[in-house]
């Protein structure tokens, strides 16, 4: 072979045509034309539940999956043998599998392989999903909310404290104006039945927020 012979030719002058070219979007035929020397197998099963397994050259396995009734999946940069819609991938001991006749774990293996390696796909998902993994899984589930939930109100009544603050330099203020001053206690005061009363105490961030800007700006 031509070292410098592009793997799509490769393809095209081995038996891919035009119109499956057209069909696929460019990173699945660049994978493809990339391991077309590998090993190929389909899994599926056939008219009467059996499950079929079929080698393939590379070049043919476009139109033997559309014999097969499998549709074009949407293209992946990051995974471009995911080719089909209806097929899983998988690449075991050197060879690619495609397959529809899978097993029932979240490993989905194609049914064709070593009995072994299903049983020991199954036991690995029985560790995964047995009761007391699900009952671990939940505790962490509840612990994360728990914390996430505590670091929410510790912010919310942050937040809400200082706007009571905000309200009660206001009221300070205000009062000093009226040439009535009140004391700092008093003026808080004021301020949480004012919040309770408007419950608007956005407003009062807002207006801390831009006032650290202001200062900010000034100091600049």
């Amino acid at each position: 072979m031509n070292e410098i012979e592009n793997p799509i030719d490769r393809l095209l002058a081995r038996g891919l045509t035009g119109r499956d070219l057209v069909s696929y979007m460019l990173p699945g035929i660049v994978w493809l034309a990339e391991h077309q020397d590998e090993t190929f197998r389909l899994c599926y099963h056939d008219d009467a539940g059996q499950v079929v397994v079929e080698a393939v050259a590379a070049p043919d396995l476009i139109t033997r999956a559309r014999e097969l009734g499998w549709t074009v999946d949407d293209p992946n940069p990051d995974h471009p043998y995911c080719m089909f819609g209806e097929a899983i991938y998988h690449f075991r001991r050197g060879v690619h599998w495609f397959a529809t006749a899978c097993d029932d774990t979240t490993e989905m293996l194609p049914l064709a392989l070593p009995a072994r390696e299903l049983a020991a796909a199954k036991k690995r998902d029985d560790r995964l999903y047995n009761e007391a993994a699900r009952a671990r899984r939940a505790r962490a589930h509840d612990r994360q909310v728990k914390r996430q939930k505590e670091v929410e109100e510790r912010k919310a009544v942050g937040e809400l404290n200082a706007a009571v603050q905000i309200a009660a330099d206001d009221f300070q203020a205000e009062a000093v104006r009226a040439g009535k001053p009140i004391t700092p206690a008093t003026a808080r005061r004021k301020a949480w039945k004012h919040i309770r009363k408007c419950d608007d105490w956005t407003y009062h961030l807002l207006l801390k927020r831009l006032r650290a800007m202001q200062s900010q700006e000034a100091k600049a």
